[in-house]
């Protein structure tokens, strides 16, 4: 079990703000003003100020950055491939498997309503045709346009 005072040190603004102020201390190191990085990066000063400051990027220009001080590569290790544990996880990615999809149902079954007397898992087929104008209605699409301009009681 995992002690509670990790957990909570390892809380996402904690991690978020421990991150920014390494990029800070690399920044400072590699003796870089804000407005340097942030042009060697091809972002705003604001946006390595905010980062700095609050730990808040979006992970486009987080990778900007990280290129500007050379710390791209770190991020390729970040999260690297699982490792199978058993022979069986070896095997099943030897083969190829992705994912599993479950069994589907009988759309028309789901999609249905259910209606007395009509045995379960079936429906009645109900065809449904629009609603036709009758020939004479007169659609607003070809309706004649009124005039601009003039008396506006003139009727078209």
């Amino acid at each position: 079990m995992v002690p509670k005072a990790a957990i909570i040190s390892l809380s996402p603004p904690t991690v978020a703000l421990d991150l920014a102020r390494r990029f800070r201390a690399r920044r400072l190191g590699r003796g870089l003003t804000q407005i340097a990085l942030a042009q060697a990066a091809g972002v705003s000063r604001d946006t390595v100020k905010g980062f700095e400051s609050t730990g808040r990027i979006t992970l486009h220009h987080l990778l900007r950055l990280a290129g500007a001080l050379g710390a791209l590569p770190e991020f390729g290790a970040l999260l690297p491939a699982e490792q199978p544990q058993t022979l069986a996880d070896l095997e099943a990615r030897a083969a190829g498997r992705g994912r599993v999809r479950g069994r589907r149902r009988d759309a028309r079954a789901a999609l249905a309503p259910s209606v007395a007397g009509t045995p379960a898992g079936t429906a009645p087929i109900v065809t449904v045709r629009p609603a036709t104008a009758p020939a004479n209605a007169t659609s607003r699409r070809n309706r004649p346009r009124r005039k601009s301009g003039g008396d506006s009681s003139a009727t078209p």
